[in-house]
This record gives C-alpha cells, structure tokens and sequence, in this order.
C-alpha cells in the first residue's frame, strides 16, 4: 500500500511539472527580467540588454532540466516531511502501545521486527506498529503532496523560497543568452 501511495505520489508531481515550468518561464517583460537580476553577476551585463528583442526562451532540454529540478525540490521537501511523519507515529506507537493493546487488538501476539521476546513494558517495534506507521506516513505525505502544490497559501510559504531562486536562475540565464546572441551562440 505505501508502495501505491509512492506511485500516485510521483505520477502526481510529474503532472505538475508543466504548470511549475511554466510558471517559472511566463512571459516577463525584460524589465522584469532586469529587476531580478539586480545583485547577481548578470546585473553588470544590464546596459548590454536590447530590450526591444524578445527574451531567449527555453529549448526543449532546458526544460527537462528545469522540470528535473522542479520535481527533485518538490521530492526532497516531500520524502523529508514523510520521514519525519513516519517517525511520529513510530515513536508514538512504541511510547503509547504495549504488546497487550496490540495483542487485543488483533488477536494474535504480535509480530517482533526487533527483539523476539515481545514483552517489553513499553512496546517493542512490531510488524504491526511499522506498517499502520508506514501507511499513515505514506497517506500523509501524498495528502502534503497534493497540498504543497495546489494550494496557493502553502506555496508563499516554504515552496515559493526555493522557487525564486530558480525563477531568479533562469532570468540571469536570459540576459547571457540575449548578451551571448550577437556573438554568434544559438538563440533557441
């Protein structure tokens, strides 16, 4: 079952992506452009710019790449809360759950991942408390997923950093490309 919210998980992200990507690459204007590129490297290159040409857009394997790392921030940010979720309910389980709750609860002594002798007054790791800890782990971190990427509130908050500093990537990379175009580089 954590293995299906893994799945749904990713199929989720990639869906994504194009929206992310787009987002990111909208149409700004180059004095957009050159505002964010103020306290960068780039910022030096400003008085260089023809601002009456369109800005050099991206080519298909500089999309992949950024969709890449759209999808690797948002997987990093995701598997992190489902660990520290995951832990939770491991440690709540083996502080709040003796092997006898467990035992009533499904009927049968529980299954040691750790110690064979399940006897410990405070519980021991079980098959039992890992797979409801790994279920609820994996719920929670597709219900973050979903989360984290549509509703636009979550998205101002810890997303949105690491989002600009992509965004800002990707303008420094425009004004190379427009200051690199009339030496003869390809302007795709």
């Amino acid at each position: 079952m954590v293995c299906l919210f893994l799945i749904l998980t990713l199929v989720f992200l990639i869906s994504q992506i194009p929206r992310e990507v787009k987002t990111l690459t909208e149409d700004e204007t180059w004095s957009d452009i050159l505002e964010r590129t103020k306290g960068t490297q780039a910022d030096d290159l400003a008085g260089e710019i023809d601002v009456s040409e369109r800005p050099v857009s991206l080519g298909r394997v500089e999309w992949v790449n950024v969709g890449l790392v759209v999808l690797f921030l948002q997987v990093v940010q995701i598997g992190l809360v489902t660990a520290i979720i995951a832990v939770f309910f491991l440690v709540c389980g083996l502080l709040v759950f003796p092997v006898a709750i467990i035992e009533s609860w499904t009927s049968r002594p529980p299954r040691c991942s750790s110690n064979p002798r399940c006897s410990a007054r405070v519980g021991p790791l079980t098959s039992e408390l890992l797979s409801v800890s790994l279920f609820l782990a994996g719920f929670g971190g597709l219900y973050f997923a979903v989360t984290a990427t549509t509703d636009s509130k979550y998205g101002e908050g810890s997303f949105e950093a690491q989002m600009e500093r992509t965004r800002r990537t990707l303008v420094v990379r425009a004004v190379y490309r427009q200051v690199a175009a009339p030496l003869g580089s390809p302007r795709s």
